[in-house]
C-alpha cells in the first residue's frame, strides 16, 4: 500500500480467543445400594477472550493451569480446542486519497473483496 497510496500502516494483535472444554468426573450412588457408585463425566464448554499487551506472551499451558485451578480440577481434564487471534490494522492516508481508492488498495493488498473492507 505504501507504494500505491503513500500509506503508513500499523497493526496490532490485541486479543486471543480460546474455545475450551473441561471434563469433570461426577460420582453418584446407585439408588438402594449404598456400597456402589457410578462415575460419569460432566463437560463444561466455554469461549474466553484474553487481552494481552503482547500476544507472544500467551502461554497455553499456563492458561490450562489457571482454568484447572479456578474450576478445581486436574489440568489433564482441560482441553483447549481452538486458539485464534484478533488483529487490528490501522492506516494513515494522505488527504488526497479518496475513500474508494483506499478501499480498493486495502482490499487488493489484503487479498479480500472490497465489501470486506470497512473504512
Amino acid at each position: 500500500l505504501t507504494e500505491k497510496l503513500g500509506v503508513a500502516v500499523s497493526a496490532e494483535v490485541s486479543g486471543v480467543q480460546t474455545s475450551t472444554v473441561v471434563e469433570t468426573p461426577t460420582t453418584t450412588a446407585k439408588p438402594g445400594d449404598a456400597t456402589s457408585s457410578a462415575t460419569s463425566w460432566k463437560v463444561t464448554s466455554f469461549e474466553a477472550e484474553v487481552v494481552l499487551a503482547n500476544v507472544l506472551e500467551f502461554a497455553q499451558e499456563k492458561y490450562v493451569e489457571a482454568v484447572a485451578d479456578v474450576m478445581e480440577v486436574d489440568a489433564s481434564t482441560v482441553e483447549v480446542e481452538e486458539v485464534s487471534y484478533e488483529v487490528k490494522v490501522g492506516y494513515s492516508l494522505d488527504a488526497a486519497v479518496t475513500e474508494a481508492q483506499a478501499k480498493t488498495a486495502i482490499a487488493l493488498a489484503a487479498g479480500v473483496a472490497e465489501s470486506q473492507v470497512t473504512i
